[in-house]
């Protein structure tokens, strides 16, 4: 009759697999953790930038269509020149209204395409400004009153289109989100603060 031995532990190979096993499975999870933060991240990302291009979209709009009209030749109220516009505005809704005037820029920059609003002289405000990042270029177009072509010339910086067209650009040149187009108030209608 032979005795057997009751064993005392693992074997040198055992625990090598084990430990391989163990680094596999801890590999795998660090992995799907990773891919789940970096997706989480990826849409705070974008979910910042939607609400940056609707913040941007709604102050331009709400610009266009309340620009003052000018009183003077030299009234200096709708400037275009090549992909950046400024106006003089006075907007109807938060945080551009109700009433006071605003010097509103939109322009390309190094950082992305820029929307800053700042009051005028004597008016009550504080300056506003809206980027967005993935926008590097702009493409603004109007239509006059008379001749009714868009155009992207605008030599009239006292007289203000009947229309504007705004289109965002990606760095390729590619329009990158819908266009905007809004009507500007023609001259001696007003508009009510909702």
């Amino acid at each position: 009759m032979t005795r057997m031995r009751a064993r005392r532990g693992f074997t040198l190979l055992e625990v090598l697999v084990a430990l391989v096993v163990t680094a596999m499975v801890v590999t795998l999870s660090y992995g799907a953790a990773q891919a789940g933060f970096d997706t989480e991240a990826r849409l705070a990302k974008r979910r910042v930038s939607a609400d940056a291009l609707t913040a941007w979209r709604a102050l331009l709009g709400d610009a266009i269509r309340h620009v003052e009209r000018g009183v003077a030749d030299d009234d200096a109220v709708f400037v275009l020149a090549g992909d950046s516009l400024q106006m003089m505005t006075r907007g109807v809704v938060p945080p551009l209204g109700t009433g006071e005037r605003w010097l509103v820029t939109l322009a390309p920059g190094a950082e992305g395409v820029r929307l800053s609003a700042a009051p005028v002289e004597g008016s009550i405000g504080q300056g506003v400004s809206v980027v967005v990042r993935d926008a590097r270029g702009l493409r603004v177009r109007v239509l006059p009153y008379v001749a009714g072509a868009w155009t992207d010339q605008w030599p009239r910086a006292a007289a203000v289109p009947a229309a504007v067209s705004v289109q965002l650009l990606d760095a390729d040149g590619r329009e990158l989100t819908p266009v905007l187009v809004a009507r500007t108030r023609p001259a001696g209608e007003s508009e009510e603060a909702p």
